[in-house]
């Protein structure tokens, strides 16, 4: 199979599985016990204004045909319109986007600056005592709760030493004082671009405890996955012909064996990181973050259900354009993954 082939079967099976997605969260969202018509004509309405709203929002129309109505909107940009923001979908999901991807992004710069370091570390100095201590903490890293870890670095940080902020984006007076100009959305590139450094070192340490707890799970497993990565290459005959050869410690394991064992931890991070756009709507609410995370639980609690559609569709086209990314990196850089 050459890359072509490779590429339009990746290509086919995502826009499978988006559309499955798609259908699945369509048909779900219409068996639910509720009436998205009364709830779009506010409180105790009338008869007549729920029957007003359902005529609006397509409801009065056969099931099949709100399906093929449904999916001719979405493929449009017509993704409905926020029950409880009274706004287009779409244009919720955008503006509070940059804030999660923001977080999740700086975690997994956290993430991979310590992760990577510390694989190369336990597989060097493998079944040491260093060795040890770092599996320890790579599983602690992987299997801690982000719900537990959130309030116990708080509880810290906050409630205890009461030198980084306890939740938020940004301290609201600083906002009053030098408010921010959005230009991008992520606060700490619009606070370099505008040159606002006040706002940037109040973004900078709110971003600290939420990026850490999230952080925690794919440090872990970048650490575990680099580690076996290059322990098994550590031993192949080549490793061992550029010792032999007497060139330096030191360049045979970043010069080669890091070069082929992050090709794995790249494609698990890549998924991970997919995983915890999602995984950071906890964090978000321990820290009151204002992304997607936060406007879907408002959107759970007011039962706004195109919101909910939107933001769920939106996020497995996400995950899935996420993985078909990596497929083809992959593909690239290591030629065998196509066959």
């Amino acid at each position: 199979m050459g890359f072509k082939s490779y590429l339009v079967k990746r290509l086919i099976l995502s826009v499978l599985v988006i559309f499955g997605a798609i259908t699945l969260t369509f048909f779900v969202s219409r068996i639910i016990p509720s009436d998205p018509a009364a709830l779009w004509a506010g409180s105790r309405p009338r008869p007549e204004q729920i029957e007003r709203a359902r005529k609006f929002l397509g409801l009065d129309k056969p099931l099949h045909i709100q399906y093929i109505i449904y999916i001719k909107k979405l493929f449009s940009g017509d993704w409905g319109y926020s029950i409880k923001f009274k706004r287009p979908v779409l244009s919720v999901i955008f503006d509070h986007l940059p804030a999660t991807l923001e977080l999740v992004i700086i975690s997994y710069i956290v993430a991979i600056l310590i992760g990577i370091p510390l694989g190369v570390i336990s597989a060097v100095k493998e079944n040491k005592l260093t060795d040890h201590v770092t599996r320890v903490i790579s599983v602690i890293g992987a299997s801690m709760p982000t719900f537990w870890l959130g309030i116990a670095l708080q509880l810290i940080f906050y409630g205890k030493l009461g030198i980084l902020p306890l939740s938020g984006r940004i301290d609201p007076m600083i906002m009053l004082e030098n408010p921010l100009e959005e230009i991008t959305g992520f606060y700490l590139i619009d606070s370099i671009l505008t040159g606002n450094w006040v706002a940037f070192r109040s973004s900078l340490t709110h971003i600290i405890l939420p990026a850490l707890c999230i952080a925690t799970y794919p440090m872990g497993l970048c650490t575990r996955m680099v580690r076996a990565s290059m322990i098994e290459i550590l031993r192949e005959n080549y490793i061992r012909a550029a010792k032999a050869s007497g060139l330096p410690e030191r360049f045979i394991t970043f010069r080669y064996a890091l070069k082929n064992a992050i090709i794995p931890a790249m494609t698990t991070l890549g998924l991970s990181f997919a995983y915890s756009i999602t995984g950071a709507f906890l964090v978000e609410i321990i820290f009151d973050w204002g992304g997607i995370g936060t406007y879907t639980v408002y959107a759970i609690q007011t039962m706004d259900y195109p919101l909910i559609i939107g933001i769920t569709v939106f996020m497995s086209i996400f995950y899935v354009s996420i993985n078909l990314l990596l497929d083809i990196l992959q593909a690239i850089i290591d030629p065998r993954v196509k066959y």
